[in-house]
């Protein structure tokens, strides 16, 4: 009896192995360790350089015909060229510059568009940026879209439009129109000499009459 019943319990566990083993055989991507979901790739810069790399950067706005140009001099101070010439805010221009270099689309549309509806053939500003190292990158902006909430855009060399948020353009779009002309240094003027003030001159007593006695 207890070998019939030791017969039966290896013979359940030779099907359960079997059938284990079989079933390994057919799938053999059980074994394998789970993969992580591949992340969506980040889209690219539109100006793919960083702020200590450019040189001078320019907005031209076709609409009004107005150029603004910002280069760094040789102090690493920048200075406006056009559309009149002088020394720069600097707090504004770091700002338009790092703004210009960390600008990401929102979308990109990559199905097929008539680029004449986003005004992109014809643009309405044109943004050049010119790097140290002599290379140039460039970026055309043409319409907001249907809500107003974005421009489309498209970089140099590609052949679909993105659209980016206005707030994130708006400032730079503004400089032909309001270049951030730094204020002029006012000096403090130093106190004149004070006035002479005239002494009046003292008045002399007038003199005493001497009495004379007779003998």
């Amino acid at each position: 009896m207890n070998n019939q019943r030791t017969f039966v319990i290896l013979l359940v566990g030779v099907l359960v192995l079997g059938g284990f083993v079989y079933y390994i055989n057919v799938n053999p991507d059980v074994l394998k360790e789970p993969t992580s979901a591949t992340a969506a790739p980040l889209p690219e810069k539109l100006l793919d350089t960083l702020p200590e790399n450019v040189a001078s950067f320019s907005v031209i706005d076709r609409v009004k015909g107005i150029t603004f140009t910002a280069v760094v001099n040789e102090k690493g101070v920048w200075q406006i060229k056009e559309p009149q010439q002088g020394d720069a805010d600097s707090v504004r221009l770091n700002t338009a510059v790092s703004t210009l270099t960390s600008l990401y689309p929102s979308r990109t549309f990559t199905e097929s568009v008539n680029l004449t509806e986003f005004g992109i053939l014809k643009p309405d500003y044109v943004v050049e940026v010119k790097q140290k190292n002599g290379a140039t990158l460039k970026m055309e902006v043409g319409k907001k879209d249907a809500t107003a909430s974005g421009y489309y855009v498209r970089k140099e060399g590609a052949q679909n439009a993105s659209l980016v948020p206005t707030a994130a353009l708006d400032g730079v779009l503004n400089l032909p129109s309001s270049p951030p002309i730094a204020p002029p240094t006012v000096l403090p003027t130093l106190p004149g000499p004070l006035p002479s003030v005239s002494t009046p001159a003292l008045r002399q007593p007038d003199a005493v009459p001497t009495a004379t006695y007779a003998p």
